[in-house]
């Protein structure tokens, strides 16, 4: 994996703007302290942390991009809702998406399919892969038979390519769902559920009604939360558009997806 592959894999997930800064990082455990071969623990320590969150990333990524591959026999015909979610923390993407796959040779038999990706968003378990994972030893090895010798080590930009046994460790971190209307009913019934809801005022509020009681207002939502709904939609005749909804701090918005996708946990639940 090199410099590229690590960019693309950090920027798999959004990232809000809104975050407040984290804390600073604990110190090396004590399997990372001393030296390596010349290269110092807590240096290689920093390094394998980072190859973690870029490993976990990059694996998110392609297994989300996999899900919604068509393969050679089928093609997209349509696509549905998506939503991308971010808080700011590595550890808490989310990204899910509807479509419409189709039989190349039997268009008539297309079926709506659903896929959701997310890290599990416990930061203490991804800590406990990288303790778990974490060799001195081997790192110092590998960079020495690169040429790469303790002056020129730099533990914020390094990647290690040793990593067969961190990605066997992710693997149970990251939460991919893939679902066919076929097995999950809930999936095709989308537009249903949206034509179902009450609708959507584009001024930001419903007219008001001087019959209706006013409602206590809910709870304080979290502040760093940002969703990024689309909903594709034909209007205006045949002509095909997109509505982009994106906020922060919308309790409204994470409703809209829960209506959206309502059904298919259960779903979930029953495998």
């Amino acid at each position: 994996m090199n410099a590229r592959i690590a960019a693309i894999a950090l920027t798999a997930f959004s990232f809000s703007a809104f975050a407040s800064p984290p804390p600073p990082p604990p110190p090396a455990p004590e399997i990372a302290q001393g030296e390596f071969d010349g290269f110092q623990g807590p240096d290689l320590w920093r390094a394998w942390q980072r190859q973690v969150r870029v490993q976990a990333l990059q694996m998110a990524s392609e297994a989300y991009r996999a899900a919604g591959e068509t393969g050679d026999g089928a093609f997209i015909r349509n696509e549905g809702p998506s939503i991308e979610i971010s808080t700011g923390y590595w550890t808490e993407g989310f990204n899910a998406q509807f479509a419409e796959f189709c039989p190349r040779n039997r268009p008539d038999q297309c079926i709506w399919s659903y896929r959701s990706i997310r890290l599990n968003g416990n930061q203490a378990e991804f800590d406990a892969v990288t303790l778990a994972t974490f060799d001195g030893a081997g790192l110092a090895a590998e960079l020495q038979a690169r040429n790469i010798g303790p002056d020129e080590f730099d533990p914020e930009h390094a990647i290690f390519t040793d990593i067969s046994a961190l990605q066997t460790a992710l693997t149970p971190h990251l939460g991919l769902v893939s679902v066919s209307a076929d097995t999950c009913p809930a999936v095709g019934q989308w537009r249903r559920r949206l034509e179902a809801a009450p609708p959507i005022y584009l001024s930001g509020q419903a007219p008001e009604d001087s019959t209706t009681p006013p409602s206590m207002p809910p709870p304080p939502y979290p502040i760093h939360i940002r969703h990024v709904i689309e909903i594709p939609v034909t209007a205006f005749g045949t002509a095909d558009v997109t509505v982009r909804i994106n906020d922060t701090r919308n309790r409204q918005l994470s409703e809209l997806w829960s209506l959206i996708t309502r059904g298919i946990s259960d779903c979930m639940a029953g495998e």
